[in-house]
């Protein structure tokens, strides 16, 4: 049986429109790749970041309109 996408089964709108709206709603205007998670992932698991202590690493493009 295929993925269906539930929030376009609820809107009755295709993927590929959610998919746009979704990236047109991002600062960067696109989504983030594997390979910058990995960074991400990398980075925080090195010794460069040993002084970085109970921080949320927010991945999102910006997307996120405030600070904690």
């Amino acid at each position: 049986m295929p993925w269906v996408c539930p929030a376009a089964q609820r809107s009755g709108e295709p993927v590929e429109l959610l998919i746009r709206r979704a990236r047109q709603n991002l600062p960067a205007q696109r989504f983030g790749t594997a390979a910058e998670f990995g960074a991400i992932c990398a980075f925080l698991c090195s010794r460069q970041a040993g002084y970085i202590n109970g921080q949320n690493i927010l991945a999102d493009s910006g997307a996120f309109p405030g600070v904690f």
